[in-house]
Formats: structure tokens, sequence, C-alpha cells
């Protein structure tokens, strides 16, 4: 059996399949996120945005797929301040950011 398409949620981008492994006798159920677009509105906003957002009590650091975040909270990453701070400044993470700096 070849892959199948199972479903799509256009609200969070995630595309659901199915794929027989033969060789080992078994399913697998794969998700596939698409974050393009979330990428693109977090560019958009940090082209755009106020750069000087510091001054404030709160302030819009990013924005992360659902599946991430909930990803983050079970590894114990988004519950640890430093943990967090090191994730959001890591180089690698820099296009879940709306802002310029560092947290």
């Amino acid at each position: 059996m070849a892959r199948q398409l199972l479903s799509v949620d256009p609200l969070t981008g995630t595309a659901s399949y199915v794929d027989y492994d033969e060789d080992l006798d078994a399913l697998h159920h794969i998700e596939e996120l698409n974050i393009d677009g979330l990428l693109d509105f977090n560019k958009a906003q940090r082209s755009e945005g106020p750069k000087d957002a510091w001054g404030r009590d709160m302030v819009h650091i990013g924005r992360v797929p659902t599946s991430l975040l909930l990803q983050l909270m079970r590894d114990g990453t988004f519950y640890d301040k430093k943990k967090l701070t090191a994730w959001l400044n890591d180089p690698d993470n820099r296009f879940f950011r709306v802002g310029g700096g560092w947290v």
C-alpha cells in the first residue's frame, strides 16, 4: 500500500496520512505540518511592526504552531524560563519570532 492521504486541516495546516510497511507488517500514521503561512505572517509582522517594544509590561515575542507548542510543553522547555529563553534566542528558531533583539 502506498502512502494515502486521510485528511487535511486547513486551520492548522496539518495533513494526516496512513502508510503500510510490508517489511515490518506495520501500519504507520503520519502527520505533516505546513507552516509556510505562519512563517510568512511572522516575517511580515517583523518587517512592519514596531522595533522598540521592550518598554511595555507585555511584549509579543513570537508565534508557533500548536503542535510545536505542545512539544515544548511535553519536553519541559515551555515551563523552564531559562530553557524557553534559550530556545527563543536560538538562531534556528528565529522564524518563529516577530521582533528583533534577544529575549
